[in-house]
């Protein structure tokens, strides 16, 4: 049986090594027990050594590690692109600087919507109770834009503060500016006197009478703007006319705890207060018309005993008269007679 083989081996000579290489392209045929060379191939038989191997692996690894750091830092880099400056700020802001113990500063993520809310309260201590009010309200939205209220009510600008916000650093900024603004007190409490039905002012949520009018923030120092300080002095003088209409037994047109009633309750009301203020003024009419004729009759009972007392001081004054000229005789006749 003939077996014939065909292989290629291909010799280096390594460090070390000393054999010769056999001819290139070498052909092994074996037919029975012949064997032939031809066109023999070189073909490296040496094996790597270990510290080629490992030095190979560990440069794999290495490549491999760089590659799946590249992809990892263009992992981040496309996560970090895709944050929104609201997305950056609804983390930087908790921890950013407020402007004292009375503001505080909220991320709120509900119902698929995130909100930034700041706000400054003030407890009034009102025993038995105590009252938590909200001054102050900074309100983020997701497109950055923002509202300022201040007492519950909405404020469009306020001067010197900007409402632009692109980071942290000018929420920060915007809570500081707004906290050094002043605001108006309003005018008088709810308490107060109220004889009539005002229709240019409301109560706030301090509990005080305010002007519609009223803008809230005070652009120059004082405690009240104008038109609630006006308030004050109608206050009074409605307080002074309600007295004044009690103390005449008038119906005043509106008394303390008397619920609000329609145009036709009032008008039969002003009605009947009319009719009293007529009553009254003809009674006082009647006791003016008597206090005349009493008078009258006074001035007659005078008349004749102003006239005895006229009489009785003219003849004092001759008597006086005549009494004067014998003094002035007697001092006469003592000159002449001391000459």
């Amino acid at each position: 049986s003939s077996t014939s083989w065909r292989s290629a081996a291909t010799h280096s000579k390594g460090p070390g090594d000393n054999a010769h290489c056999p001819p290139n392209d070498a052909t092994l045929r074996e037919s029975g027990s012949s064997v032939s060379v031809r066109n023999p191939v070189v073909v490296r038989l040496d094996k790597p050594s270990s510290h080629s191997l490992d030095s190979d692996s560990s440069k794999a690894r290495t490549s491999r590690g760089a590659t799946a750091k590249r992809q990892l830092t263009s992992t981040d880099k496309s996560a970090t692109g895709t944050l929104t400056p609201f997305d950056k700020l609804f983390v930087a802001a908790k921890h950013i600087g407020l402007p004292s113990s009375s503001w505080a500063i909220h991320c709120i993520a509900e119902n698929g919507f995130r909100d930034i809310v700041a706000s400054e309260i003030v407890v009034v201590h009102e025993p038995p109770a105590m009252a938590v009010r909200t001054l102050k309200t900074v309100h983020v939205k997701s497109d950055m834009s923002v509202a300022i209220l201040v007492m519950g009510k909405p404020v469009q600008s306020i001067p010197g503060v900007g409402t632009e916000l692109s980071s942290a650093i000018d929420l920060e900024r915007l809570l500081k500016a707004l906290d050094s603004v002043s605001t108006c007190r309003g005018g008088p409490e709810d308490k107060s006197c109220m004889p009539f039905e005002l229709t240019c002012a409301y109560i706030d949520s301090f509990g005080r009478w305010r002007h519609t009018s009223c803008q809230i923030i005070l652009t120059s120092p004082g405690g009240s703007c104008e038109q609630c300080r006006a308030l004050h002095q109608t206050f009074q003088s409605q307080a002074s006319h309600k007295f004044s209409a009690q103390k005449a037994n008038t119906t005043p047109l509106k008394s303390d705890g008397v619920p609000q009633m329609g145009g036709g309750k009032w008008t039969n009301l002003l009605r009947n207060a009319i009719a009293s203020l007529q009553e009254i003024n003809a009674n006082l009419k009647t006791k003016l018309q008597a206090l005349r004729v009493e008078l009258a009759r006074v001035k007659r009972d005078i008349e004749p005993m102003q006239e005895e007392k006229s009489e009785e001081e003219i003849s004092t004054d001759e008597i006086c008269t005549s009494e004067d000229c014998k003094e002035e005789k007697i001092d006469i006749s003592e000159v002449f007679l001391v000459y």
